[in-house]
């Protein structure tokens, strides 16, 4: 008979690389064809949301005004609350924000009491090991990537409490006023101690009716106009549109076994839903690695981002 042997995936710990099955802790992994799949991608966070059993990431939601992004859940005692981060190999105070999320191979998290036999106490809020993609010795190779996407506006039409809310407005506004009779009408532009008398445009409207000011014809014909009036397909009209994210990503690696060098650049184009707001950034990385002997490697690596 004949078998296939499949390939095996190997996870990192941050100092190495081993089978799952080797490791005595509670691990979660995520590769590059993963990862790779929300193709919206712009941030690297955005990209781990859901993906990764045990890691919480929501910005919406805030504990002792720092955003939720957690591990192993929230500490009771003061101090560092968020996961140690290591980048290739390096623990960092990295903002994760800034990674380019093209060049990621593995993310790696390492949950539970485990980790600490590598980097002790610091593991206390769980560690994240994240791995970029490194360059090969031999000719330079170049990789492009571009992608689009588009976001509908929000239809605001689905929270109206009621279809017809602006004419039960209308309404109440009616049974308010019937009582006030022409004196409100002349107690409107009047000022008393230091302001405006204000009140809702219904009972505006209203007002100038029993006042004389306008015909019963007129405040019907502005009341109803005024009830059909839907303020959430204005607001859609007026200020929201279709959201347009467009990403371009080129990278360039090679070198030979003595240095290896990759760079990338990374463009983001973003038109938010909201108009007249734009989101660009443009990001250059750049990461060189001098191999001296078969123990001793020296690693410089830059960052340029502009938002």
């Amino acid at each position: 008979g004949v078998s296939n042997l499949e390939e095996v995936t190997l996870i990192s710990t941050g100092y190495q690389r081993i089978k799952p099955e080797l490791s005595t802790g509670s691990i979660s992994t995520i590769q590059e064809k993963q990862f790779n799949s929300r193709i919206n991608t712009t941030d690297f966070l955005i990209g781990l949301q859901n993906k990764l059993p045990g890691l919480l990431i929501n910005n919406d939601i805030k504990y002792e005004e720092e955003p939720l992004f957690q591990v192993r859940g929230i500490s009771t005692f003061n101090g560092v609350r968020k996961p140690l981060i290591v980048v290739d190999g390096y623990p960092t105070e990295l903002d994760l924000a800034s990674i380019n999320p093209n060049e990621i191979e593995s993310v790696t998290i390492l949950k539970d009491a485990a980790a600490a036999t590598i980097y002790g106490a610091r593991s206390s809020n769980g560690v994240i090991v994240i791995e970029r993609k490194k360059a090969k010795a031999g000719r330079s190779v170049v990789n492009f990537r571009s992608i689009a996407s588009f976001t509908p506006k929000e239809n605001y039409e689905r929270y109206r409490w009621d279809k017809d809310g602006y004419k039960a407005i209308v309404e109440d506004s009616r049974a308010t006023a019937e009582f006030q009779g022409p004196i409100l009408w002349q107690f409107l532009p009047d000022i008393y101690m230091g302001s405006y008398y204000t009140f809702p445009t219904p009972v505006n409207i209203l007002s100038q009716g029993t006042a004389g000011v306008i015909s019963e014809a007129e405040v019907a014909r502005k009341l109803d106009s005024l009830g059909a009036y839907n303020n959430s397909k204005d607001y859609g009209r007026l200020f929201l549109r279709t959201a347009v994210t467009q990403t371009y990503n080129v990278d360039l690696s090679g070198g030979s076994d003595k240095a290896l060098y990759y760079f990338s650049a990374n463009y983001i184009g973003g038109k938010s839903s909201q108009i007249k707001n734009d989101n660009n950034q443009f990001q250059v990385t750049g990461r060189t690695q001098f191999n001296l002997s078969k123990k001793i490697s020296v690693y410089v690596g830059r960052t340029y981002q502009e938002l």
